[in-house]
């Protein structure tokens, strides 16, 4: 009688070992489970960051382009002026100086 109740409590202590197994493989896959959907929640989050990310540095370097264009059309312009000034200048000195020309 003894030997069938510690042959039936082993038993009882294997299906439970295994059943405490089975439910640590349930817990753990769900875990994983969790975990790869943060991690490709994350990922997900990532990328729409470097997107809006990617967006705004090719806008600042479309405005940065822009502005370089507008400076080298500005420096072309001062470039010209600043020629003419010293064409009107060259001329103004050497005309002969005539005492009525401030009239």
């Amino acid at each position: 009688m003894e030997e069938l109740s510690r042959t039936e409590a082993q038993r009882q202590l294997q299906k439970a070992n295994s059943e405490m197994s089975a439910m640590q493989q349930r817990v753990e896959g769900s875990m994983a489970g969790a975990a790869q959907q943060e991690l490709d929640d994350i990922k997900r989050k990532l990328n729409a960051r470097v997107q809006e990310v990617t967006a705004q540095l090719e806008a600042a370097q479309g405005k940065a382009a822009g502005a370089d264009k507008a400076r080298k059309r500005l420096q072309a312009e001062v470039d010209e002026l600043t020629a003419e000034l010293d064409k009107v200048s060259t001329r103004r000195a050497t005309r002969p100086h005539h005492p009525l020309a401030r009239l």
